[in-house]
């Protein structure tokens, strides 16, 4: 095997190493549609489903881990989501926390709630 095959392999690994790593931490669920989500907004509720809770920095890893470090947008930018996210879930009757000097999160039947969405979005449902 030549030099450029093996770093390609090697390459491939990493790439689907990361693809699964992203999946278990809920980064890259399918946003529920009925809900109005956008793939980023179904990103941070996924991450706040399968995590309780998450900082900003977290937050914004899940955004924009995969665009250059010069080509992300400022901070705030997890905030606004944040608050967009709350709006629709209000139709599911979810409420995201803010946990002060931690970041966001999802208690007892909220996050029963979410991760009863994303599951049902997993297997195909329209709605929980």
């Amino acid at each position: 095997m030549s030099v450029e095959a093996a770093l390609l392999a090697e390459n491939q690994q990493l790439r689907d190493r990361i693809d699964h790593l992203e999946a278990m931490l809920g980064m890259t669920p399918p946003p529920p549609v009925w809900l109005g989500l956008t793939p980023q907004e179904g990103r941070v509720l996924g991450l706040l489903a399968k995590r309780e809770r998450a900082n900003r920095d977290q937050i914004y890893a899940a955004l924009y881990s995969t665009r250059p470090d010069a080509d992300g947008p400022e901070m705030k930018i997890v905030d606004v989501f944040v608050c967009k996210l709350r709006k629709k879930l209000r139709a599911a009757d979810i409420a995201i926390d803010t946990l002060w000097g931690v970041g966001y999160g999802l208690r007892d039947e909220n996050l029963a709630k979410a991760r009863r969405i994303l599951q049902a979005v997993e297997e195909g449902e329209a709605a929980p």
